[in-house]
């Protein structure tokens, strides 16, 4: 062979060869698309059905929202019951501090009311020793009056007797 066919050769080979790489990559080109698209169609349904779950999601959330809404509405109603009882407590509270008060004034009053039924008491066992005394006192002039008297009628007796003679009458 020639040379101009060595190089008419080395040409159709290079020709054959860039065609081959043509044809070989616009396939694998054309492959790839294919598969890209498919791949992006499979892609592009499951993100659409997770779309499509996020939305259900989306609507369960928003129902519970709804919901927490009506149970902190709840607790707010709740809140300012307690609010209202915790004022109804601070106000019995404050009446209790106030009977207190007054049930240790009433203590204070009936310990001196104490103090002075036991002055009194002890005054009554005063008079009844000075009362008892007197008794003793008086049973005494009385018996000493009696003795007294006795020693009068006996004189007047005898005295009697003597001056009318007559015997002594029976009392």
């Amino acid at each position: 062979m020639t040379e101009p066919q060595v190089w008419t050769l080395i040409g159709v080979f290079a020709a054959v060869m860039f065609s081959v790489v043509g044809i070989t990559s616009a396939s694998f080109t054309r492959v790839l698309r294919t598969s890209i698209d498919g791949l992006r169609t499979t892609i592009d349904a499951r993100f659409e059905r997770i779309d499509a779950r996020f939305e259900r999601i989306d609507a369960r959330f928003e129902g519970l929202d709804a919901r927490f809404e009506a149970i902190d509405a709840r607790f707010e109603a709740m809140d300012a019951r307690f609010v209202t009882i915790d004022a109804r407590f601070e106000a019995m509270d404050a009446r209790f501090v106030t009977i207190d008060a007054r049930f240790d004034a009433m203590q204070d009053q009936i310990r001196g009311v104490h103090a002075r039924i036991d002055g009194v008491h002890e005054q009554i066992i005063g008079v009844r020793q000075q009362n008892e005394a007197l008794r003793t006192e008086m049973v005494s002039r009385f018996e000493s009056t009696d003795r007294r008297l006795d020693g009068l009628d006996r004189d007047v007796a005898w005295l009697v007797q003597r001056a009318t003679g007559l015997p002594p009458a029976e009392a």
